[in-house]
């Protein structure tokens, strides 16, 4: 603040503010108005009360699994309801409401040996109502479960080429009638040789694909081929191969691919 300190017939002068001092407290006051007003809380995101997935999907006739359903709200009463029950609707409808493992995103349940068919399954509330919807779940003997893996190795010296061996076992239970694997190799890749029967090359994609099909159960297939580098080629070189389609029903998505990685040194000399 600003005070006079002039003296007028003797007598203390009257403090007085400036015109300039009483602008600028009068914004000191509007900004901490503007501070001390609440501001609005953010509304709040709606409550999710949902299925996502369900592990296993799929099951033999009459196997008996600890089925993992996985989703949110399982255990908000206030938005969802809580789940105390699981109903399995199909070929064979039936309500679990024993051995649940329960928290706010899985509810694990012992599932019985069921007859084949598609199921719907649902966590419930003990009054049977489903707003975290459901998930389907087959049973059925005809599935091929198919493993892959792919190997690399370097081409003779000063050749800038790797080849690859891409190899599908049958895990079954059943034979596999058909299915695809694609290998997507490296960026660098210029052009594929030695390709074998049911495998083509795509140069825009830099991808081999193969058909691999009348695959018994505990059988494997074998697939090798080159593929070219660019001169220029430097750094790592990874290839991966994943199963792209397979019938009947691949329901073990865990060892659908593999990854093999190189790297070249220089252009001609490659390391896998």
């Amino acid at each position: 603040m600003l005070f006079s300190k002039a003296t007028h017939h003797g007598a203390p002068a009257r403090r007085r503010f400036s015109r300039g001092r009483l602008a600028t407290l009068g914004g000191a006051f509007a900004l901490a108005l503007t501070w001390i007003v609440p501001l609005s809380a953010p509304a709040s995101a709606a409550a999710a009360c949902d299925v996502t997935s369900i592990t296993p999907n799929r099951a033999r006739v009459n196997q008996e699994v600890n089925m993992v359903i996985t989703g949110h709200g399982f255990t908000d009463e206030a938005n969802c309801g809580r789940v105390s029950q699981v109903s399995i609707v199909g070929p064979t409808s039936v309500t679990l409401r024993y051995e649940l493992s329960i928290t706010d995103t899985t509810v694990t349940v012992y599932l019985p040996g069921l007859p084949e068919g598609s199921y719907s399954v649902s966590p419930a509330t003990g009054t049977g109502a489903t707003p975290w919807g459901s998930a389907t779940h087959t049973v059925g003997d005809d599935q091929a479960d198919l493993a892959v893996a792919l190997t690399a190795t370097p081409a003779p010296l000063l050749s800038s080429a790797i080849v690859y061996t891409q190899t599908v076992t049958n895990n079954g239970p059943s034979g596999l009638a058909e299915g695809t694997v694609t290998t997507t190799l490296p960026s660098q890749t210029s052009n594929v040789t030695g390709l074998p029967t049911g495998c083509s090359y795509s140069s825009p994609t830099k991808t081999v694909t193969c058909t691999v099909s009348g695959l018994a159960n505990g059988a494997t297939a074998t697939r090798t081929f080159t593929a070219g580098l660019n001169l220029v080629s430097l750094g790592d070189l990874p290839a991966t191969a994943t199963r792209t389609t397979s019938s009947p029903a691949d329901t073990i998505s865990t060892n659908d691919s593999a990854t093999a990685h190189c790297s070249a040194l220089t252009s001609v000399l490659i390391a896998c």
